[in-house]
């Protein structure tokens, strides 16, 4: 995340083609390990299509292509590689399965963690255990349907969850984790990173009379943020947003 914008912000500095060939292979390499990044070209595209600066978003026009092509074949790398259908967690929709599943069993049980934190032994009683349970019934049942008819069958068939998931997803993105109690003191500490982060980007913004490069960090966050939205939200995951969030803090 920190290659990508570094150097996507060394390019709009510089206009250095070595730049965006850096960017290309932070984004390349970033969907092969975990497809996490691709959303930022295409909030990039958007942006300076809305500046009406065509040929820059000509040029993340050509990485959302670029991703599109990588995601498309790590999606079937994936399942050229499973020689079983069972759970992969390297597809990224079982991720986004196993978090409804998850967050539906939060809110039946009112316990907000993902219950990994083993205290009575058995780890068969553990949260996550139950939705990854859910999640291999729903792997068995379409075994044999690609990555597009599996992710259409699982919102047909959970709508209701996988709405109410996506909805609560930015909560437990800065809060969710193995107890109830560390959820609250991250969602806590993590409120006040943000807060008095984007309270620093204002700040920064105004002395500087600038808001082009508060804007690009913002959006760049703001893209690696989606996806999680989108599948799993867990507060791990947030470490590089407040990181960033805490120097302007």
């Amino acid at each position: 995340l920190l290659g990508t914008l570094f150097f996507s912000y060394k390019y709009f500095s510089e206009y250095r083609m070595i730049y965006i060939f850096l960017c290309i292979v932070f984004y390349g390499l970033s969907i092969f390990i975990k497809p996490v990044l691709c959303l930022i070209p295409a909030l990039f595209f958007l942006y300076f299509l809305y500046k009406k600066k065509i040929k820059i978003s000509l040029i993340f026009l050509i990485l959302n292509i670029f991703n599109l092509f990588s995601f498309y074949s790590y999606i079937k790398f994936t399942e050229a590689r499973s020689d079983e259908k069972s759970i992969n967690y390297s597809n990224i929709d079982y991720a986004y399965i196993n978090y409804t599943y998850l967050v539906r069993n939060m809110i039946q049980t009112r316990d907000f963690s993902t219950g990994t934190k083993i205290e009575s032994g058995n780890r068969e009683e553990q949260r996550n255990t139950i939705a990854v349970n859910e999640l291999k019934e729903f792997v068995e049942e379409n075994c044999e349907n690609g990555f597009l008819k599996r992710n259409i069958n699982f919102i047909k068939k959970e709508t209701a969850w996988f709405v109410i998931a996506r909805i609560l997803s930015p909560l437990f993105f800065f809060s969710l984790y193995s107890t109830t109690k560390y959820t609250i003191v991250f969602l806590i500490l993590n409120l006040f990173i943000i807060v008095t982060g984007l309270a620093g980007m204002k700040k920064t913004v105004k002395e500087n009379d600038s808001k082009y490069p508060v804007e690009f960090i913002l959006i760049t966050l703001i893209g690696y943020v989606i996806i999680f939205m989108l599948t799993y939200s867990y507060v791990r995951y947030a470490v590089p947003v407040v990181s960033v969030l805490s120097a302007f803090s």
